[in-house]
């Protein structure tokens, strides 16, 4: 048997998570196959969702937590999406 050392001080933890991080926006550059990864992630994580929840998703009240989040992969995949076209779609002036 395995005995463990008796911890002689309190533990403390913070209840606040964001409370030590930078809360700003982020940019990050990514490369063409980067994007392009981030593109079938995004998409992915879409259909896990779907098949997991198959016609409830949207039924959930608008304060849960799995509803925003959804939400908030199907807003990214919008931009990444957005991106994307406008990869292809450059003035030739």
């Amino acid at each position: 048997m395995i005995s463990l050392p008796t911890l002689n001080y309190t533990v403390v933890e913070d209840t606040n998570v964001d409370a030590h991080i930078d809360q700003c926006d982020v940019n990050v550059t990514l490369t063409f196959a980067e994007h392009e990864m981030m593109m079938d992630i995004l998409r992915l994580s879409i259909d896990v969702m779907d098949f997991s929840c198959p016609y409830g998703i949207h039924k959930l009240p608008i304060d849960s937590e799995i509803l925003q989040r959804y939400t908030m992969i199907e807003n990214l995949r919008e931009r990444f999406d957005t991106a994307w076209y406008d990869r292809f779609n450059t003035d030739m002036e």
